[in-house]
C-alpha cells in the first residue's frame, strides 16, 4: 500500500522496518539514524531484512510480512487479521503476543506466559506460528479451530487433523499420542467452559470460566 505521510526526517535515507519509537508524536519524530514513518505504518511491511520480519499475514488480501516493532502496538491494524495486535494480558503488569505464549522462552518477569492456563494443553505435533516465523512450536489445544489462523500452513484450523475425545459440551481436542484414552472430565455448572479434565481440578486456576 502508500505511504500516508506522517512525518520524516529530512534529509535522511528511507529505511524500511525502522524501529518505531515508543511514544510516536504525530507531528515530528526526532531521533538519530534513517527513519520514515508512515500514518497508515505501511514502511513496516515486507521488511528487505528477514531479521526484522515479525508476522506473516495477508493486508488487502495480499500475502506480506510486518516487522517485530508492530507487535502489541495496537495503534493502527496493518495485518488483514490484525495478527500483530493479538496480545494477552497475562497479568496486569506483563502483556504479550499470544504466539510468545507457550514457548518456551520467559516474556514475562513471572514466567506467567508459560505457566499460564493456556500452556496445560499442548499439541505434540509443532508447526511455525505466524508471530513466529523462524520456530517449529507446539501450540495450546485451545487454538485449534477457534477460527483464527495460528500456523503458517493453516493446519491449527484443520479440524480433520486433530484427534477428539466426548460430545457435545465435552467435545475436546486431546494430545496425539492420548486419542485411544479418552477419560472422564468434571462438568463445570455454568461458566464459559463446558468442563475441566480431572488432573486439573483443585490447581488453584480457574478453569469453567465464571
Amino acid at each position: 500500500g502508500a505511504c500516508e505521510t506522517r512525518t520524516f526526517l529530512t534529509g535522511q535515507r528511507y529505511l524500511r522496518c525502522a524501529a518505531i519509537p515508543e511514544k510516536l508524536s504525530h507531528s515530528l519524530v526526532i531521533g538519530h539514524g534513517a527513519k520514515y514513518i508512515c500514518r497508515n505504518f505501511f514502511d513496516q511491511t515486507n521488511c528487505t531484512d528477514t531479521n526484522r520480519v515479525g508476522f506473516h499475514c495477508r493486508i488487502n488480501n495480499y500475502n506480506a510480512t510486518v516487522s517485530k516493532f508492530m507487535e502489541c502496538h495496537n495503534e493502527q491494524r496493518i495485518c488483514d487479521d490484525a495478527l500483530e495486535n493479538v496480545c494477552v494480558d497475562v497479568t496486569p503488569t506483563c502483556q504479550v503476543h499470544k504466539h510468545r505464549m507457550c514457548d518456551k522462552e520467559r516474556h514475562c518477569a513471572s514466567n506467567s506466559d508459560e505457566t499460564h492456563a493456556t500452556c496445560s494443553s499442548l499439541t505434540r505435533r509443532k508447526c511455525v506460528r505466524r508471530g513466529r516465523p523462524r520456530l517449529e512450536l507446539p501450540i495450546p489445544l485451545s487454538w485449534l479451530t477457534d477460527g483464527f489462523t495460528d500456523c503458517m500452513e493453516g493446519e491449527d484450523e484443520d479440524m480433520s487433523q486433530w484427534p477428539t475425545c466426548g460430545a457435545g459440551i465435552t467435545l475436546r481436542y486431546v494430545p496425539e499420542d492420548q486419542e485411544e484414552f479418552c477419560q472422564d472430565v468434571f462438568l463445570c455448572q455454568g461458566g464459559k467452559s463446558g468442563y475441566v479434565e480431572f488432573e486439573f481440578l483443585c490447581d488453584g486456576v480457574e478453569r469453567c470460566g465464571f
